[in-house]
């Protein structure tokens, strides 16, 4: 706010801080301040002279008056800078719309002041006491301008007053250098000073104590002060007089024939004082001006006055707003402009006031102002002088006109050096009376004579003239606004209307505007109409407004609509009389003129009429202004007049006119009954004041009845006056004194039209009263009296008439009479010029006339007078002219008449002038008390902490078990268990061992005593699992591990008591006592757990490993580790682990098998069975790893050592053993080898059995087969074979059976080499089997082949060609006997075999050897284990490759087979063994390690999950489900597929844990909790490699705990009565500590169980649906997880809002939302509001869910969500706000800030227009510590953008028209803040056009916008250019003297921000007419504008382009080469300036 006076007490609104009696107990201080203002004034006075005291007397008066007033003791402080300053700060509070009452009041002020102020340093120089005068009304203009906005009506008024009575100072100040030329004109200065002063002080003083005594107050200001009125203007005659005076005396123009200043003033006066008042008064069509209206025509209006034109044609037709535009030019004109200050004329001619639409009337009205502003301007004297002079004796209407006008013309040349320039403004041209040329032709001539005047006219036509001048044409583009604006509020007044939506109104308006095709009258017509209706909605509004367009009315159709209804015949008649009247008719007039009843020749008395309510029908119509009633528009005259001519209006009426007269006539007669005596004076002025006071329109009916009388009857001839003498007849006057009131209210009418009336005056009364009667005779008289002042011009009329009138005066007064005499006398005076000498009429009534003026002088002076003498003489002269001499010789002597003065001094009464005032008082109210919301504080609660001490705790376990409280003793155990498993996991030291050792072990025993083993030994193998991998324990550990192994021998695991001792074993000296037990433990243990059948299933390899490894003897349990570990590698196919295992042992148990030599190898003393086992393993172990010299190895000294030492036949070992090794030598074909053994074997058998024995027989035929045939003939049959097949493949027919025994022959004697050819040969024959028979016996052909293959083998051939004959072999026999024969099958055999002996053809052997699986032959036998085994071994050595090499290397089928046997070898040893055992699981860990090889990753991950399904279900030993657990959680690892891990644990978990019985398809939860141990070691083992942060034992304790806690949570929610209130913190804990082991989706469970819960238990009342509740609830126990409460609501609340912040920050913004619904319903059903604290988290949750801060982006739906739920809950805290007076404006500004952003970024536009709203309406009420102008903007331009997004556009526009109005008038245009608040203005201009552009039928209206933004930039661009073209009237700054202007600090081009502006102007200029797609004016303007701007600001505008370089036709239809020309603005504006 702007700094308050020196010494007033700084208020946020009141200048003076005016409050009610009551309020100030002061008094006395403030009278002591009185005193001291006296003094200190009669300190200061100076003492100039005798007078000078004069103004220290009033001002001590009224200072001693004041001292009782309510602001005397205040006033003497306030100046004139200190008060213009307040009144700019009250523009910037309150930006009051330009044009609106409160803005006029303020512009008012301002100048008044500025007048008292010049008027102040005027005359200081002389009255040294006017600055405390000046002072004095400063203060109390202060006190005025105090009763604030609310009084802006009476404000304006009165202010409005002040300036115009104050006018005679601003005129007196044009000649200020008059001031000192004469001590009187000082004197009367002074006192002019004190009388305003005195003036203002009784307003101000009244004003406020009669606000004291009441709230509205309605004051006539005229009649109220009427003293201080008349002195102050009297003064400011009398100073203009003196100052007429001293000019006039050096130039002799004083004298007693000079032409008086009063006379002059008077003459120029119009005749009608009421016409007077009206047009020197504010104009009545300014009141209807609407607020921002006119705004159009400052920039035209500037430029003509700097340009060099001499006109302004302002054209429009009839009602396009002329009349409103004048006043508001001349406003404009009384403020500088650029620099220039102008004297300004406006010549109103209104129809509506027919009077003064003359050309004379016109003329009258410009050089009265003239002479008025022009004091002591003699030239100007002399000219009106002569006119009136003139004037007296012009007779002819034109003439007169014509004197007038010419007299104008010269006036207006008449100029003094040093004068302002003067501007005449004349409006109404297109009204006058002459006629619209005429009138334009007149003026024309009046403005050439004077090139300096500037004339602006309003008409309907342009002026056809040489004179340079400007046309503005009005039209609907240029007022389409201001029509908007008046239709906008006319309709403002319907509640239909102002329930639609801010843009259906736009349309609405914009309709109704269009159609008035620039008319005003018909706008406001039409829109009244529309209201007037009462439509019940908005479609029937609509609906009347297209009726009414599409009717096409015009102006006279509307009128007469409002006139067809039910109107009275008071209403039309006074309509009918307004339409007739010559002016504007007062109230009391028209009461006056109801009550005349001419048909009964009374009045009546009707009492006090409220015209008002009686004229309300027709308010359209009429209305009323300073007591005076008028029609609106001379188009309602004329409408009414046509109306009426109808007939059917009025029909007891026929002529309007007669009526009038009529009724004027009988109210003359009627009042004015006394009969004056017959007289040539006038009547005594105040008799004739009093009389026209007691009778209202007795002034009016005798000034215009003969007007109307002329109009109806013409009265030219006898006829006329015939007929107008009969209908007047009944109402003429008959008093005598009418014609002398007649002659005092018509002395100043014109003089042709005095001739015309005072005739038809004389000859109405002559016809109907006849000429005896005393009034007729009066009449003739008065007409007399007028003529003689133009005798000279009508010398005959008038000779005519002074002889009737002295004629007449005989007969009625006789001669002794001396009005007789006289009129004789003025006859004679009259017709001295016509004497002739013949005997013409004029000489006979000369005679005539000096006869009886004989007469009369005898009877007055005697018949011997001079007189008569004299007389007789002239009468004598006249006989001898007319040759009648004996007449003349009578007369001796003559007679000398006298002359009687009769000018007449206008007597017309004063009119009595009004101006009524409201006022009112303002509201005292009693000040709440506010609450302020400290919303910076933060709200928290306790965290809960943790007891970590082992002894304590274990101590509450005790207790709680001795207690019988088992389930809590277990929770505690639990938590004591997770604790220390924490500990130990973060620290490794003895201390925590030493704990976690006892944690486990009292948990264990506490499991055990309650029977649960399983349960007990899960805890203490995942413990184990966990300690074992850490290095020897300290000697103190040792007694804890073995009391530890103890206990797991008491549980059944055994076998990890076995290595618990063993690690204490490591732990301890090899010589201590301890070590010593602890083996005895270790020799124990191992023999329990190889003999407890229990625990077979329980031994791992590395145990049975340990076992085998460290035995040294064969006792029992080394036999049977033994034996197991190597089935379990056999069944495994671990063939290489089994050789290592069987070598070990065989070296142990049989040294000597592996002795140097085979003759040394000879069987073992003892277990010789078992060893031979044992070697029997080791080589088949080598025959499946494809070793076969080691296999044969093996079995060579297996069969050596079995012969030697076991040589009996049919011993079962050796038999065995001698089978084996034949099969060896039979696969790989070493016959020799095998002939040995059955050598040996025949051997055997022939010393057993004897030579004849059927075996010896058989063996020695097997022999006989493999040593066949033998070598004879070779060599002959050999050539014979040579010589028939030569070189051929194939042998001859006839060499067969040669060939044939050749190659017997070689082969017996083994020449293979020699025999390899012809074996060739028979093998090729096989090909054609047609050569031979024995070709197509399959055994002989068999026999051919492996002759063949022996002889290759033999020759060592490669393999290759080895397996190339089989293959052909294979084929032949395919061919010849077919695939099914049992050779065929015999060769594919054969293949397969060869194809296994080299890795190149394995995949061959592989398919041959699955080909065989699929025959079914009877007759051959086929071993088919042999050949799966075989299969198997290839397989897996493939399988083994895979795992170095690429699958690549292996075909699918391949693969699949691989698998295949996989599979069925771990389906065979999990029907065997189980799921969890550990061959099964090893097995399976190969088969998905292939998978995984294939990438079959998915397929592996569904094996491991059906392990696992089937480990849970079968499983109860803990260790073997930790086994498994962890097996199958390196399959997931290995497969890559540890996230499908993660879900299966989280199954597992989810069913035991929290019974989810869905999660793994079967029920585990019947067990317990038996499955927690394979839980923990799956979740330990598939933790991801880089989190080592937990360890097995942690999360077997967690898992326990979390299960204990899962129980207390089902009992909480079995609760059928239970609230969140009373179970939140159980469950809080356990959803605590869930999320602290990362268990989300069993904290989410939790959640979404507990969520469930309070849907169930509280949902329904609270109205929360599951979203919202779920992140309550999770939010909710989140907190309460962490805190402890003492106040669950405020906790809440607490934890709402803490975890919507991270909600936010996350980016969970709807989760977010939820809460904070949710929240925000609970806390209002627990009477959360109750609570100060938690109010303030409401809102600001309320602000933080809107996502205002920087790090929180959300999506565009999740945006718009936030912001439905933000406004949702800010809904509720501002209607608390609302409840308890919590101000938003006195919420600290950061909050206010907050609160701002956060509705804007939700979009709760309306929310944030309320808010905005509030503060605006409270920005007055607070102090604040920023300036008030930068608050009112910010919040303004808020405002204004808010308002546009809740689609309240006329709002919008009309706050940010004021807001560049009143920036404008405060700082300048030029100004930033200026610049700034144009662009938003204009941004909303195209906004809203954007809005329209789109929406059919309404493009126009965007058009319009789109100009209005164009305009906008265009004009403030040449405000830039030319800075001098300011107008003061736009800049409030410019008229306070001595303050500086920011707009004024640089010259254009100079400053650099201004060269910023005008490209930002430039650019928004260019958008707005692409947006319009053409020029808004002629292109020639806008050239003219681009060539000032690149001139001006040449440096600014470079690399800009010019208007010339626009396309602007290639856009159009709304759209822009850019859009920063719609609204937009950045956050960081949504911000009040802190």
């Amino acid at each position: 706010m702007a700094s308050a006076p020196h010494g007033v007490p700084h208020v946020p609104t009141s200048l003076l801080g005016l409050r009610p009696t009551s309020d100030l107990p002061e008094q006395h201080a403030t009278m002591t301040k009185e005193k001291s203002f006296r003094h200190h004034y009669q300190q200061t006075t100076r003492k100039l002279s005798g007078e000078d005291t004069t103004l220290a007397d009033v001002v001590n008066s009224l200072a001693r008056r004041g001292s009782d007033d309510l602001t005397g003791s205040r006033v003497s402080d306030t100046d004139y800078a200190s008060l213009l300053e307040w009144i700019r700060c009250e523009r910037m509070r309150k930006l009051p719309p330009e044009g609106s009452r409160y803005d006029k009041a303020l512009v008012w002020a301002a100048l008044f002041i500025e007048r008292v102020h010049s008027f102040d340093i005027g005359i200081e120089q002389f009255a040294g006491d006017s600055h405390l005068a000046a002072q004095l009304s400063y203060g109390y203009c202060a006190s005025l301008l105090e009763l604030g906005e609310e009084n802006a009506s009476a404000l304006m008024d009165l202010f409005g007053f002040f300036y115009r009575c104050s006018a005679g100072l601003g005129n007196l100040l044009d000649r200020a250098e008059l001031f000192v030329v004469s001590s009187d004109i000082k004197d009367q200065l002074i006192l002019a000073l004190a009388d305003l002063v005195t003036l203002v002080v009784c307003v101000a003083r009244h004003f406020h104590q009669s606000l004291l005594a009441s709230e509205l107050v309605s004051i006539d200001i005229y009649s109220t002060f009427p003293g201080p009125i008349d002195s102050f203007r009297g003064r400011c005659e009398h100073v203009s007089e003196l100052m007429w005076r001293h000019q006039l005396t050096p130039e002799a123009l004083d004298g007693d024939k000079a032409v008086g200043i009063n006379s002059l003033r008077d003459w120029l006066q119009p005749e009608d004082p009421v016409v007077a008042h009206v047009t020197e008064a504010t104009a009545p069509s300014a009141q209807e001006r609407e607020e921002a209206t006119c705004m159009w025509v400052k920039p035209y209006l500037t430029r003509f006055l700097k340009g060099e034109q001499q006109v302004l044609s302002i054209t429009g037709k009839p009602g396009s707003g002329k009349t409103v535009l004048s006043t508001v030019i001349n406003d404009y004109l009384q403020y500088s402009v650029g620099g220039t200050r102008y004297m300004s004329i406006l010549a109103p001619i209104n129809g509506r006031i027919p009077a003064n639409t003359t050309p004379g009337a016109v003329a009258k009205t410009i050089m009265s102002q003239m002479f008025n502003k022009r004091i002591g301007n003699l030239q100007l004297y002399q000219i009106l002088a002569d006119a009136y002079n003139q004037s007296k004796w012009t007779v002819n209407e034109e003439s007169y006109d014509d004197l007038l006008w010419n007299a104008l013309g010269s006036a207006l040349q008449a100029s003094t050096a040093g004068t302002r320039e003067l501007v005449l403004v004349v409006d109404g041209v297109d009204e006058a009376s002459c006629g619209e040329k005429a009138l334009l032709h007149r003026l024309q001539e009046a403005a050439s004579k004077a090139p300096s005047v500037k004339l602006i006219i309003l008409a309907s036509q342009k002026m056809e003239s040489v004179i340079s001048q400007t046309v503005l044409r009005v039209t609907l583009g240029l007022i389409f606004d201001d029509i908007a604006a008046v239709v906008r509020k006319v309709l403002h007044q319907s509640h239909v209307y102002n329930s639609m939506s801010s843009e259906d109104k736009e349309v609405t308006v914009a309709r109704v505007t269009e159609a008035s095709d620039g008319s005003f009258l018909w706008a406001k017509l039409a829109a009244k109409r529309v209201r007037d209706e009462h439509l019940p909605n908005e479609a029937a509004l609509s609906k009347s407004v297209e009726s009414i367009v599409r009717a096409g009315y015009k102006i006279p159709d509307l009128i007469s609509h409002t006139l067809q209804s039910k109107l009275g015949e008071d209403i039309k008649k006074i309509l009918v009389w307004l339409a007739t009247a010559n002016r504007p008719l007062i109230q009391g007039e028209l009461a006056a003129l109801l009550a005349t009843q001419p048909d009964k020749a009374t009045l009546a008395e009707n009492g006090n009429v409220d015209l008002p309510h009686l004229l309300k029908p027709v308010a359209s119509l009429v209305f009323f202004h300073n007591n005076l009633v008028y029609l609106r528009h001379a188009q309602v005259r004329t409408a009414i007049i046509d109306i009426f001519s109808k007939a059917k209006f009025l029909p007891e009426i026929k002529d309007r006119h007669v009526d009038f007269a009529q009724r004027l006539l009988q109210y003359a007669k009627q009042t004015a009954t006394d009969n004056h005596e017959l007289s040539l004076d006038p009547l005594n002025g105040r008799a004739t004041e009093h009389l026209f006071k007691k009778h209202p329109l007795l002034d009016f009916a005798l000034r215009y009845w003969a007007g109307y009388v002329k109009i109806a009857f013409g009265c030219t001839n006898n006829q006329e006056l015939t007929t107008a003498s009969k209908s007047l007849r009944s109402v003429f006057p008959t008093s005598s004194s009418v014609p002398l009131l007649e002659m005092t209210v018509w002395a100043s009418k014109a003089t042709p039209l005095l001739r015309s009336i005072y005739g038809i005056q004389t000859a109405l009364y002559r016809q109907i009263l006849n000429n005896n009667h005393p009034a007729t005779l009066q009449a003739i008289i008065c007409q007399v009296l007028f003529h003689r002042q133009i005798c000279n011009s009508v010398p005959a009329e008038s000779s005519r008439i002074f002889y009737e009138a002295a004629t007449i005066s005989e007969k009625v007064l006789s001669v002794r009479h001396l009005i007789t005499m006289q009129i004789t006398q003025f006859f004679l005076e009259a017709t001295v010029d016509q004497i002739t000498e013949s005997k013409t009429e004029v000489m006979t009534w000369r005679i005539e006339m000096l006869q009886l003026l004989v007469e009369c002088q005898k009877v007055h002076h005697g018949a011997t007078s001079d007189m008569v003498k004299s007389t007789l003489k002239q009468l004598a002269e006249h006989y001898t002219l007319t040759k009648e001499d004996h007449k003349a010789q009578k007369i001796n002597a003559s007679l000398e008449g006298s002359f009687v003065d009769s000018t007449i001094r206008r007597g017309s009464r004063q009119i009595d002038e009004s101006l009524l005032v409201h006022l009112h008082g303002r509201k005292h109210t009693t000040t709440e008390t506010s609450t302020i919301l400290d919303l910076d504080g933060i709200e928290a609660d306790e965290l809960i902490t943790l007891t970590s001490d082992l002894k304590t705790l274990l101590a509450k376990a005790e207790r709680q078990r001795a207690e019988g409280q088992l389930a809590a003793a277990e929770c505690t155990y639990a938590e004591l268990w997770q604790q220390a498993s924490q500990a130990y996991r973060l620290d490794h030291s003895t201390e925590h061992k030493v704990s976690m050792l006892q944690t486990v072990l009292e948990y264990a025993q506490y499991l055990k005593g309650r029977k649960r083993d399983n349960e007990a030994a899960g805890i203490l193998a995942g413990f184990w699992e966990e300690y074992e991998m850490t290095t020897p324990s300290a000697e103190s550990l040792v007694p804890h591990l073995l009391e530890l192994a103890q206990v797991m021998k008491s549980v059944g695991l055994s076998v990890l008591a076995l290595e618990t001792f063993k690690h204490c074993a490591q732990s301890t000296s090899s010589q201590s006592a301890t070590h010593k037990e602890v083996e005895k433990h270790i020799q124990s243990t191992s023999r329990e757990v190889m003999r407890s059948s229990s625990t077979e299933s329980l031994l791992t390899e590395s145990t049975l490993k340990e076992i085998v490894y460290s035995s040294t003897s064969s006792d029992q349990d080394s036999t049977t580790a033994t034996t197991t570990l190597v089935e379990m590698y056999l069944s495994q196919h671990r063939w290489h682990d089994a050789t290592t295992v069987l070598k070990r042992v065989l070296r142990d148990v049989w040294p000597a098998m592996f002795a140097p030599s085979i003759e040394n190898v000879v069987l073992p003393s003892i277990h010789v069975e078992y060893c031979v086992e044992l070697a029997e393993r080791l080589a088949n172990c080598y025959r499946y790893r494809r070793r076969p010299i080691k296999e044969e190895d093996i079995r060579s000294r297996l069969y050596s050592a079995v012969r030697r030492d076991r040589p009996a036949c049919r011993d079962q070992i050796l038999e065995r053993v001698t089978v084996n090794l034949l099969r060896l030598y039979e696969r790989t074909s070493q016959t020799d080898k095998a002939v040995k053994i059955h050598q040996d074997i025949l051997h055997d058998y022939t010393k057993r059995f004897g030579g004849e024995h059927p075996t010896v027989i058989q063996k020695l035929w097997t022999l006989a087969e493999l040593t066949s045939p033998q070598p004879i003939a070779v060599d002959y049959y050999r050539q014979i074979v040579q010589f028939l097949c030569k070189d051929s493949e194939i042998c001859h027919p006839d060499a067969f059976e040669p060939l044939l025994i050749v190659a017997m022959e070689l082969l017996k004697q083994n020449r293979y080499a020699d025999a390899l050819k012809p074996c060739r040969m028979l093998f090729a024959t096989l090909q054609s089997p047609q050569i031979s028979q024995k070709l197509r016996d399959p055994g002989f052909v068999q026999t051919i082949y492996r002759r063949y293959i022996h002889c290759l083998r033999e020759t060592h051939s490669d393999i290759t060609v080895i397996h190339d004959v089989t293959v052909q072999y294979r084929k032949s026999c395919i061919s010849l006997f077919g695939a099914s024969a049992s050779i065929t099958i015999q060769a594919t055999n054969t293949l397969a075999n060869i194809c296994q002996e080299h890795k190149q053809f394995e995949a061959e052997a592989v398919q041959l050897y699955e080909e065989l699986l699929q025959i079914t032959s009877t007759e051959v036998e086929i071993d088919r284990q042999d050949i799966r085994t075989t299969l198997d071994t290839i397989y897996e050595q493939q399988t083994a490759s895979v795992t170095a090499s690429k699958v690549d290397s292996m075909s699918t089928k391949e693969l699949q087979k691989a698998l295949s046997i996989r599979t069925q070898r771990l389906t065979s040893i999990r029907s065997r063994y189980g799921w969890a055992h550990e061959e099964s699981l090893s097995q399976m860990e190969e088969i998905v390690s292939l998978y995984t090889k294939q990438g079959k990753s998915q397929t592996a991950a569904s094996l491991l999950h059906e392990a696992a399904m089937h480990v849970l279900s079968t499983e109860t030993i803990s260790i073997k489900l930790s086994a498994a657990a962890k097996s199958i959680a390196s399959g997931y690892i290995a497969a890559g597929q540890i996230q499908k891990a993660k879900e299966l644990s989280n199954d597992i978990y989810l069913q035991i844990i929290t019974k989810d019985t869905g999660a793994l398809g079967f029920d585990q939860s019947s067990k317990g909790r038996l499955s927690l141990v394979f839980l923990a070691q799956l979740e330990y083992s598939i933790r991801e490699s880089e989190d080592n942060s937990t360890t097995l034992n942690e999360i077997y304790a967690a898992l326990t705990t979390e299960y204990i806690y899962f129980e207390q949570f089902q009992e909480a929610l079995s609760s059928k009565t239970g609230k969140i209130k009373d179970t939140t913190t159980t469950v809080a804990r356990l959803h605590a500590f869930l999320l602290s082991r990362r268990r989300q989706s069993a904290a989410t469970q939790v959640a979404d169980r507990y969520t469930s819960f309070f849907l169930a238990s509280e949902g329904s009342r609270l109205d929360i649906d599951p979203n919202q509740a779920k992140v309550f609830i999770e939010a909710v126990l989140e907190y309460f997880g962490t805190h402890a409460s003492h106040d669950f609501v405020r906790s809440v609340a607490i934890a709402s809002y803490n975890r919507a912040t991270q909600l936010l920050h996350s980016g969970d913004y709807q989760p977010a939302c939820h809460l904070a619904l949710a929240a925000t319903k609970y806390i209002g059903a627990n009477h959360g509001y109750s609570s100060q604290a938690i109010v303030k988290l409401v809102f600001k949750l309320g602000l933080l869910i809107a996502a205002r801060e920087k790090d929180v982006r959300p999506a565009a739906s999740a945006k718009k969500y936030m912001a439905s739920v933000s406004a949702t809950i800010l809904r509720d805290t501002l209607r608390y706000f609302k409840d308890h007076n919590v101000e938003l404006a006195q919420l600290e500004v950061e909050n206010v800030n907050s609160l701002i952003k956060v509705l804007d970024e939700q979009h709760d536009y309306h929310t944030l227009a309320w808010v905005l709203t509030s503060l605006w309406n409270s920005r007055e009420a607070h102090a604040l510590s920023q300036p008030q102008h930068s608050y009112t903007l910010a919040l303004g331009r808020m405002l204004v953008i808010t308002r546009y997004l809740i689609s309240d556009y006329t709002a919008a526009v009309q706050l940010a028209e004021n807001l560049v109005y009143n920036c404008a008038r405060v700082h300048g245009p030029r100004h930033p803040s200026t610049v700034e608040m144009t662009v938003l203005l204009s941004q909303m201009y195209t906004s809203v056009a954007q809005g329209y552009q789109s929406q059919k039928g309404r493009r126009e209206l965007a058009y319009r916008y789109y100009r209005k933004a164009a305009a906008l930039h265009e004009n403030a661009l040449r405000l830039f250019i030319d800075p001098s073209s300011e107008s003061a009237s736009d800049v409030d700054i410019e008229v306070i003297s001595g303050m500086s202007s920011p707009s004024a600090a640089s010259s254009p081009g100079e400053n650099a921000e201004e060269g910023k502006y005008v490209r930002q102007h430039l650019h928004m200029l260019k958008l707005a007419v692409e947006r319009l797609g053409d020029w808004p004016k002629e292109y020639s303007e806008y050239e003219r504008l681009n060539r000032d701007l690149f001139s001006t600001f040449a440096n600014d505008l470079e690399g800009v382009d010019g208007v010339d370089k626009w396309n602007v036709q290639s856009f159009g239809s709304g759209k822009a080469e850019a859009s920063d020309d719609l609204i937009s603005f950045n956050s960081e504006h949504l911000a009040i300036p802190v």
